[in-house]
């Protein structure tokens, strides 16, 4: 291992290149410094070199490119061009052309293909190694570049930003580098790849071929046919999708004979003819649920003897937070852990902990207790925006009691305080929030909104309360990211039926007051006017535009989307 010499200081950038880029900053005095290009293009799950984020986690810590010591880089080999899923850049006649040779099932669904793959894209790797080299080398850096495996990243961000030393990591997507899935054993801060299965068998595929079908974007709008599936009859259509994906328990293995891409879909589109948007939904989703768990299950019969298993989970996946209750119901899952960017979104930290545990560099697990890992800004900053937009605006000297009082009036709030959250949720730094009692939220809220969602909005609530309202099921900590689903009590059917789904169930934010002492106290001042514990949360954005970042991006978005008030910092706009 190459470690440093005592006394300095190590600082490990990591970054993704594809889809959803970013990067990530950590040193070993234990800053953190998070975000994805998205929040800086303003283009939705930005495909490319996140050149913005760079230097924004940069500029956050106060760091040159010189000072670096490490760069890790998410892509140890490149991912075939017919294969890097749904994405813009995507060309058709790729998918094709292996489609109709019947060499989609031979590159993408064996070893032997992908190690073919693999050597025939050597010269395009050894390239664009070279280009990432280069762009900071000429500016100044000198030090040590790490190139690190798409499925080891997702596995290091979910072992490597949670407590507990020993376990299974198990990460599932489409694909990344020929492979869908791998399975790793974890403990004293080392990885050991355990069993991968090659990308032609994805069962992400199959729930991203729905979303296409159901008219909607793959890669992006998969959580709609989870909301969806709610409202069907699964067994309409699940001997479907059991024909033509399926696990076998025995090699640990995906099986797909359904076809690869323009095949799948024409295969699904005609044996799927009639049948209801809602029970396709329901059946891919109950299918998926169904297959995941069996080969979760299996890992942990398989690796650790059957013994209940503390598992973390990363990968495309697992952003489907019905799936991921359904895997924490297993008896054998002793703990369940989510990385909360768990998408490519999250390669980005992957790599840099990843890069920085291999090199003995890094040696104390980060473990995440918030996600606020953006930019902050001050009241000054705030006020200079507010000013420079015309926008009318007063001084709060009680945030709290101020907003409460406003949601309690029936108000849309929308609230900015702080660094930005990381990750794809948005959790009271950038979200807007509402009463629970109307029901009717949903619809009318949506549509000011331009959103077409189908899952009510989430619902977030105090750790002291949360087991009045919810069903939490093992230990809270997927519960502060939103992460899983879980059922609703009584009591939160009653007083907060807005966040309920039609199944029974919601995804609940369990808040602690050293996380964000306003969002918290926002809660406990509503309480004391409504006798209600809980509070709708959605992310401040328009639909299809990504979480907003800055003050003036929040004045704005306050502008276009109908919103009664927003609270930005200590200063209160509307109301």
């Amino acid at each position: 291992m190459q470690q440093l010499e005592m006394g300095m200081s190590y600082k490990i950038l990591g970054i993704n290149v594809g889809h959803d880029s970013g990067a990530t900053l950590i040193d070993s005095v234990g800053r953190l410094s998070c975000i994805n290009e998205e929040r800086l293009s303003r283009k939705k799950m930005h495909l490319g070199f996140p050149h913005l984020a760079i230097d924004e986690v940069l500029a956050i810590q106060g760091v040159s490119i010189s000072e670096l010591s490490e760069i890790a880089i998410e892509g140890r080999t490149m991912t075939p061009q017919f294969d890097v899923g749904f994405d813009e850049k995507t060309s058709d006649w790729k998918k094709d052309f292996v489609n109709q040779l019947g060499l989609d099932k031979l590159l993408l669904g064996s070893e032997l293909g992908l190690k073919l793959v693999r050597l025939g894209l050597t010269g395009k790797t050894a390239k664009v190694h070279a280009d990432i080299k280069n762009q900071f080398s000429d500016r100044g850096f000198k030090g040590k570049f790490t190139f690190v495996d798409h499925h080891e990243c997702h596995a290091a961000s979910a072992y490597f930003s949670q407590p507990h030393d020993e376990g299974l990591a198990i990460t599932i997507d489409a694909s990344g580098e020929g492979y869908c899935a791998k399975v790793y054993r974890c403990k004293n801060n080392r990885m050991e790849e355990l069993h991968r299965i090659p990308c032609y068998h994805s069962p992400a595929y199959y729930y991203a071929y729905v979303t296409q079908l159901a008219g909607f974007k793959p890669l992006r709008h998969e959580g709609k046919i989870t909301g969806l599936a709610a409202f069907g009859d699964p067994n309409r259509c699940l001997p479907v999708f059991e024909k033509y994906i399926s696990f076998d328990a025995k090699s640990l293995l995906f099986r797909n004979s359904g076809g690869y891409h323009h095949k799948a879909m024409a295969n699904l589109s005609r044996d799927l003819n009639g049948a209801s948007k809602e029970d396709i939904a329901a059946a891919v989703q109950t299918h998926t649920e169904n297959i995941t768990r069996a080969f979760v299950d299996a890992a942990i019969q398989k690796f650790n003897g059957g013994q209940a298993t503390r598992v973390f989970l990363a990968g495309g996946l697992f952003a489907n937070v019905k799936l991921n209750q359904r895997i924490s119901a297993s008896p054998l899952v002793k703990s369940l852990y989510v990385f909360p960017n768990m998408g490519d979104g999250g390669l980005n930290f992957g790599a840099a902990v990843a890069g920085g545990f291999a090199s003995g560099n890094l040696t104390k697990r980060i473990e995440f207790s918030h996600l606020y890992l953006g930019r902050p800004f001050s009241d000054q900053e705030i006020e200079e925006k507010l000013k420079a937009q015309g926008v009318s605006f007063r001084y709060s000297h009680n945030v709290a009691a101020d907003v409460a009082q406003l949601l309690h009036n029936k108000k849309v709030v929308a609230r900015f305080v702080g660094p930005m959250e990381y990750g794809p949720r948005a959790l009271g730094a950038r979200s807007i929030i509402y009463s629970p009692a109307d029901k009717s939220v949903n619809t009318w809220l949506n549509q000011r909104l331009n959103r077409t969602e189908f899952m009510p909005f989430a619902p977030y609530v105090r750790d002291v309360d949360a087991h009045e309202y919810f069903r939490v099921v093992g230990e809270t900590l997927p519960y502060q990211f939103m992460t899983v689903t879980c059922d609703v009590s009584d009591k939160c059917k009653q007083l907060a039926p807005a966040i309920v789904h039609v199944d029974g169930t919601a995804r609940p934010q369990i808040v602690r007051r050293d996380v964000n002492p306003s969002y918290y106290d926002i809660l406990t001042e509503y309480e004391k006017l409504s006798g209600c514990g809980v509070l709708v949360n959605t992310s401040f954005n328009m639909h299809e535009e990504p979480i907003i970042n800055t003050p003036d991006e929040a004045i704005e978005t306050y502008k276009l989307g109908g919103l009664d008030v927003l609270a930005i910092g200590n200063f209160i706009v509307g109301g």
